[in-house]
């Protein structure tokens, strides 16, 4: 481990340097067994420049292969970052998440920093907003390296099949989905294989309207497969069947008889438009408004329940 100490020419660059980065706080695990706990100023060209405090001008270095590994303490902006993302505040989160990648960027060349996982649930902001594209494009920026969890490094493959929709390119959808869906995969990506597949059976329901069932079907287990973690493509699934009925020859029959003596009850229009109700209200008092509120036409499926039509 050597010692230097910073000149006035370096000391005044750090110094302007610091406004713009933070040190990142870590424990160094040493190969001879010793740990030491450190601010670490940057990683290149395999050495760890560290101190032991901020006000501390005796510059340490250490090379990589004198570490038996680096573990990173929780900086306090991804923490507040993080807290932002699991209350569904996506679009703030990300800009927390973009602070976070910038201030410790120095040392992105380390496993398990604290920059690079910022970066990723960057890319998790764009995917839970269904910004397909913005995340195709910055996922192609991203440097996938320092990852060291599986699910993180799964869910970057994963998103090949959103580049795909993006594209739409339904047969490459298709292939994907089918795919993946012979995996084993967590709530999480088992939805987002989900959601595809229905935009698949609904894009083919455009020449064989007999896949809409499937579809709707399709759409109803995404809302139950994982809508506390994936409410975007809850949200989304929904308003998708919503569209599905609303266009549906049968149910606009059944919605013009509500309530008539034309209303015929044992109606296949009539049976969607019960469902649709029921999905209304569920969306209603499951608090998903909270998040996306039905569009003025998906509310009105709200009036259609069972108990009214016996009035």
């Amino acid at each position: 481990m050597n010692i230097r100490i910073l000149s006035p020419v370096v000391l005044s660059f750090a110094i302007c340097s610091a406004l713009f980065a933070k040190d990142a706080p870590a424990i160094l695990q040493l190969k001879d067994g010793s740990n030491k706990k450190v601010l670490i100023i940057g990683h290149k060209k395999g050495v760890v420049t560290h101190h032991t405090s901020a006000r501390d001008l005796n510059h340490q270095t250490t090379k990589d292969a004198q570490l038996a590994g680096v573990y990173f303490i929780k900086p306090a902006s991804f923490t507040a970052a993080m807290n932002l993302y699991n209350t569904r505040q996506y679009k703030e989160a990300k800009s927390e998440f973009a602070k976070c990648e910038s201030e410790y960027k120095s040392v992105q060349g380390l496993k398990g920093n604290y920059s690079t996982l910022a970066g990723y649930y960057k890319l998790e902001c764009s995917r839970q907003q269904l910004s397909f594209s913005t995340l195709g494009k910055d996922q192609k920026a991203f440097n996938k390296q320092p990852l060291t969890r599986k699910s993180h490094l799964d869910q970057l493959a994963l998103n090949t099949l959103w580049s795909a929709v993006d594209a739409q390119d339904w047969a490459k959808v298709a292939t994907i989905t089918e795919e993946w869906s012979q995996k084993e995969l967590s709530n999480s990506k088992r939805v987002q294989v989900s959601y595809c597949q229905a935009l698949v059976l609904e894009n083919l329901a455009k020449k064989d309207r007999t896949k809409l069932v499937d579809a709707v079907e399709a759409y109803h287990r995404v809302m139950i497969e994982d809508h506390t973690l994936s409410i975007g493509l809850t949200t989304s699934a929904a308003a998708k069947i919503f569209d599905i009925y609303l266009k549906d020859r049968d149910v606009k029959d059944a919605m013009k008889q509500w309530g008539s003596k034309d209303e015929n009850k044992l109606s296949l229009g009539y049976s969607k438009l019960i469902e649709a109700g029921a999905l209304a209200k569920t969306y209603d008092l499951g608090g998903f408004g909270n998040y996306k509120p039905l569009s003025a036409d998906h509310s009105r499926f709200l009036k259609f329940q069972p108990t009214k039509a016996a009035q």
